[in-house]
């Protein structure tokens, strides 16, 4: 029988098509395969999006019609506990399980590969005590939290950052308004002692994380938080714009071709502008939009979910329905996963490149 030639750019367009777990299957057919599998360039053309509602779940937004994919919890006992991303770095994912009104803990962190399917528990956080509050309230109140995902000059500076936002009502309260960071190198937590973010809320707690700086948004009109974190200096950077009286969740943070945007939502909830910042952290304005007339919602209200690095959006409309838009053409599609009531505020997502790093790599390294 005669070997079939197939040439390397037909056999690669079949492999990027594939879920993860046939491909890791096939690297074990030749050496040639194993080589185009795990080429540096293959991967970085596997852009996914990863999703925690109740469950989590991994979209595969390069083709149409878009694939949606149920993954286990990194821990059967994890089930159940709302899942928030914290950043990603290198086709790994950090992410925070939040234990709900728990005396004994904020959470657990977790560094997962969702390609690979391997994880990794990372050291708790220094533990914080709780009090009741203030005014007769029977129960103990959650202590408030934003985070961060990113290193410095070097790739082996990569670190958490989390910021304890200021809370008059907790009399333990003490450390309120300071920085706690994560070291992989050390593989220990410590106080930043040079930062006090006393007089900060942020609206988003968790950071974008662009060449050497986190950003969050805050609970301020007309600017970003950012962080250096290789000198680990706090600054302030103000936006383009300056956002309604009733700007919850008007505004959502993202990367495009890696560099920061910002999309902004005016009040009508229909209408958009898209800003990049450039490499002289100047605002651009991108583009305004209006979603088409024809996208289905009740009550035409749609909440940005992520924004995906070739300028599309991910968004939630208000018939609990996920759609991918388009923002060049107006075209969008509709995401076969309807979500619950309760779904609302957990779903959460970032998208990211796979990768066949281990979380061992990254905290050995």
């Amino acid at each position: 029988m005669t070997d079939v030639y197939i040439p390397d750019p037909i056999v690669l367009n079949i492999l990027a098509r594939l879920p993860a777990k046939p491909l890791l299957r096939f690297r074990c057919v030749s050496t040639h395969w194993n080589c185009l599998i795990t080429d540096p360039s293959f991967m970085a053309s596997r852009r996914r999006i990863f999703l925690t509602i109740k469950n989590l779940h991994i979209i595969d937004h390069s083709d149409t019609p878009h694939s949606i994919l149920k993954i286990s919890y990194p821990l059967e006992n994890l089930k159940g506990k709302q899942a928030r991303v914290i950043g990603t770095f290198k086709g790994l994912v950090l992410v925070l399980y939040d234990y709900r009104y728990r005396k004994s803990s904020d959470g657990i962190i977790i560094l997962c590969n969702p390609f690979t399917q391997m994880c990794m528990i990372l050291p708790d956080p220094p533990e914080t005590r709780c009090c009741r509050l203030a005014y007769g309230h029977h129960y103990c109140h959650r202590i408030a939290y934003a985070y961060g995902f990113g290193y410095g000059e070097n790739l082996d500076d990569l670190k958490i950052v989390r910021f304890k936002e200021n809370n008059e009502l907790c009399r333990y309260d003490n450390r309120r308004g300071v920085c706690e960071v994560f070291s992989f190198k050390k593989m220990t937590w410590s106080m930043s002692q040079n930062i006090n973010i006393k007089d900060i809320k942020f609206e988003e707690i968790m950071g974008k994380f662009v060449n050497g700086y986190l950003y969050w948004l805050p609970n301020k009109d007309s600017m970003l938080i950012v962080l250096d974190v290789k000198e680990m200096v706090v600054s302030e950077l103000c936006l383009p714009f300056r956002r309604p009286y009733d700007f919850h969740h008007s505004t959502r943070l993202g990367l495009i071709d890696g560099c920061l945007c910002l999309l902004n939502k005016s009040i009508n909830k229909t209408e958009f502008d898209l800003w990049v910042m450039n490499e002289k952290s100047i605002w651009l304005k991108r583009c305004s939009f209006t979603l088409a007339l024809d996208l289905p919602s009740r009550g035409r209200f749609h909440y940005p979910i992520c924004i995906l690095n070739d300028g599309r959006i991910l968004i939630r409309d208000s018939n609990f329905q996920l759609v991918i838009y388009d923002i060049s053409d107006g075209s969008y599609t509709l995401m076969n996963l309807l979500l619950d009531y309760d779904d609302i505020s957990t779903v959460h997502g970032i998208e990211y490149v796979e990768s066949l790093v281990s979380p061992l790599d990254v905290c050995l390294a």
